[in-house]
């Protein structure tokens, strides 16, 4: 097979990739911001749960297309899907709500609202409210054993496989963090402050 014939079936490979990475991961923020729109009246809650949404659509395509090559599993195309794209936006809300401690000072009547107000925004199923219910309820004091944790539990969520490697749990675990700092920068620069999230 000559160089062109090589380079044009690599770009007809890249372009039906970044087909179904924008159908089933990008395109699937337009759900979850109409559901925004549907069930939030708090403002506060609304800007950030916003945000996350637009955070989720930049990592949905770094992390289904152009990171570890041949060692992100969710690159290959049987992981992509309608389900799965959707599945990446609740683990999002799932990781950052985890992460801030959005149930700090509030009462527990608030932290119900809060919880709901998530299922009701992301759509969660009963095996949703059950992940959900891990990490927000994890004790932050044991971050490492978060971290680790909810590595696990997203690759197989995402995947419907095992993969307990220590490399690869390693790039997931960068990943998150690196989404979580730029989560934060966005939030916190264009949206609010850490303060309004605990407004009911």
């Amino acid at each position: 097979m000559s160089l062109s014939e090589n380079f044009n079936k690599y770009v007809i490979l890249f372009t039906k990739k970044e087909d179904l990475i924008q159908k089933y991961v990008i395109d699937q923020g337009d759900y979850f911001f109409d559901r925004l729109e549907e069930t939030i009246e708090n403002k506060n809650l609304e800007k950030f749960y916003l945000n996350i949404v637009c955070s989720t659509i930049a990592d949905g395509y770094d992390l289904f297309m152009s990171i570890l090559k041949n060692t992100n599993y969710l690159k290959r195309n049987k992981c992509i899907s309608e389900t799965k794209g959707r599945r990446l936006y609740k683990l999002a809300a799932v990781y950052h709500t985890a992460k801030y401690n959005c149930f700090e000072n509030l009462s527990l009547d608030n932290i119900e609202k809060l919880k709901q107000n998530v299922f009701d925004i992301f759509d969660f199923s009963k095996k949703d409210k059950k992940i959900f219910n891990k990490f927000f309820y994890f004790d932050v004091n044991a971050e490492s054993e978060f971290e680790v944790e909810f590595a696990r539990t997203s690759t197989k969520y995402l995947t419907d496989e095992e993969n307990n490697s220590t490399l690869y749990l390693s790039y997931v675990n960068n990943f998150l963090n690196h989404s979580h700092r730029e989560f934060l920068k966005s939030y916190n620069a264009y949206l609010g402050n850490k303060q309004e999230i605990l407004l009911y």
